[in-house]
């Protein structure tokens, strides 16, 4: 008999069994200033809805959205495409000591294991997991949110996407998803 072991590393005072629904939110790196502001008011209103924030604790979209959950008192899951140990070389100490508080980083890497492009997809399929819907703000063409996007839809979750200017870049792969129900 051939099985799978997977294991899940946490730091934090969360703990991801608690009955709050837990809402994915994902997005470009380099978001636009609508997409800031977006991102914080969708946060804030799920927050005072009792939803836990769950995002991939990346540079962009993921943080602003870590960020506004933290601010609005209320708690993010933190999915890492890394091992813990790798953690204090991505993020400042208070940053982390920040998170930890208000919620918990996951990681179904083992502490050694060092960031690699291939880990950052593997980590959406988490995301995905743990969300019961998925909101996309602001995507390209080619963005890593489509693959949490396709194991949203693998797993019967619910994908929104926000629209933004259909004159910018950063809004091709949310009318995508709009035109289409996903991106491939």
């Amino acid at each position: 008999e051939v099985g799978i072991k997977s294991s899940l590393y946490t730091l934090g005072n969360y703990d991801i069994s608690q009955e709050n629904l837990m809402e994915g939110i994902v997005g470009t790196r380099k978001p636009s200033v609508y997409g800031q502001v977006v991102t914080q008011k969708l946060v804030a209103a799920l927050v005072g809805a009792n939803c836990t924030i769950v995002s991939g604790f990346m540079h962009g979209i993921d943080m602003e959205a870590h960020n506004a959950a933290v601010e609005n008192n209320g708690k993010t899951v933190c999915v890492l495409g890394y091992g813990l140990d790798y953690l204090e070389q991505n993020c400042p100490k208070y940053l982390i000591e920040r998170y930890a508080l208000s919620g918990s980083f996951i990681t179904t890497y083992e502490h050694e294991i060092s960031p690699k492009k291939w880990t950052f997809a593997a980590r959406n399929k988490i995301i995905a997991g743990l969300c019961s819907l998925l909101v996309v703000i602001e995507a390209e063409q080619k963005s890593g949110s489509f693959i949490t996007c396709r194991w949203a839809k693998m797993y019967n979750r619910q994908v929104y996407a926000i629209p933004g200017s259909i004159f910018s870049e950063k809004s091709y792969g949310t009318y995508k998803i709009i035109k289409y129900g996903y991106a491939d």
